[in-house]
């Protein structure tokens, strides 16, 4: 039996869960309290699995076809499907940790401790109107051709902006960047060196005395 939207809105609550085949392996779980998920059961390494893609409607149905065939291509070339989703949600995670904004946010609040709050309030201002432009970019992928771009958009805009103190605004705020880069730089060195201290054998569980 193949689902559609019409036999998934027929299927009825039950005093105990059930299913409703798909196909392939694909199934729709339906409990006592209606609630209606599409999942998958496999085995990987003998051992016996279960993936889910999705409350229903939530989830339509051909999307949670597309992430089962997604998951079947992945099992085929011996791949964990569920473990590859949770690796894929670190590097998520990962990469929105060290996106540019987030690391110029942070150097923007050490900078600003001792600085006169008209001098934080300038610069910030020019921060957000111009470099956050860079957005949720990874700080690790950014090129030079990306801060030209900047630069130049800067330029375009000169006529269009408030009037500002600096003359060369442009230039000033590219300085600006490449500190923040430059900060990133010392600070993914030192995370280093502060693991291989906690491990100088290089192995885990021998921390230094």
């Amino acid at each position: 039996m193949t689902l559609t939207d019409i036999t998934i809105g027929k299927a009825k609550t039950r005093e105990r869960p059930y299913k409703v085949s798909d196909g392939g392996g694909l199934y729709l779980w339906v409990t006592p309290a209606g609630d209606k998920h599409c999942r998958w059961t496999y085995r990987h390494e003998g051992k016996q699995k279960l993936m889910t893609f999705g409350k229903y409607p939530d989830v339509p149905l051909v999307l949670a076809r597309e992430r089962h065939s997604e998951a079947r291509r992945l099992l085929a070339t011996g791949t964990d499907p569920m473990a590859q989703r949770k690796a894929d949600k670190i590097t998520l995670r990962s990469t929105a940790q060290d996106s540019f904004c987030v690391i110029a946010g942070q150097w923007f609040d050490h900078w600003k401790v001792e600085k006169s709050a008209q001098h934080v309030d300038a610069t910030r201002r020019r921060m957000d109107a111009n470099i956050f432009l860079l957005g949720t970019r990874p700080i690790t992928e950014i090129e030079a051709p990306e801060l030209v771009a900047m630069v130049k958009a800067i330029e375009a805009r000169r006529f269009q902006l408030p009037p500002d103190p600096l003359p060369l605004l442009s230039q000033h705020l590219a300085g600006l960047v490449s500190v923040i880069l430059r900060s990133a730089q010392c600070l993914a060195v030192l995370i280093r060196s502060c693991r291989l201290d906690q491990y100088p054998s290089g192995r885990k569980g021998r921390a230094r005395q």
